[in-house]
């Protein structure tokens, strides 16, 4: 789900009013609660990777590898797309979760 942070900057994106960084992060997390359209931050983030991001046709492709020393846990329960490598970094804005 685009939540309204993500929908906000694709806006500004498209109308070029901010010079945002590019949507190349990903990051996964064990919290469980539902996704909302106000969610600016993955419920309990356990790692953050760069992702190669391509375009095929109308569709992005993100290619990320995540490996066991990455993750804290055996469980992946939530994955979002961010334009910041730090989580809490100033000006960081939420694309989607998963």
């Amino acid at each position: 789900m685009i939540v309204d942070s993500g929908k906000k900057e694709l806006g500004d994106l498209l109308i070029g009013a901010t010079p945002s960084a590019a949507f190349a992060w990903i990051a996964v997390g064990v919290g469980g609660d539902d996704t909302s359209t106000s969610q600016t931050e993955l419920d309990n983030e356990i790692s953050r990777k760069a992702a190669t991001v391509t375009r095929v046709g109308n569709t992005l492709v993100y290619n990320v590898t995540f490996t066991g020393s990455d993750l804290t846990s055996n469980l992946v329960r939530e994955l979002g797309i961010f334009n910041k490598a730090t989580k809490g970094a100033s000006n960081e804005v939420l694309l989607t979760r998963v």
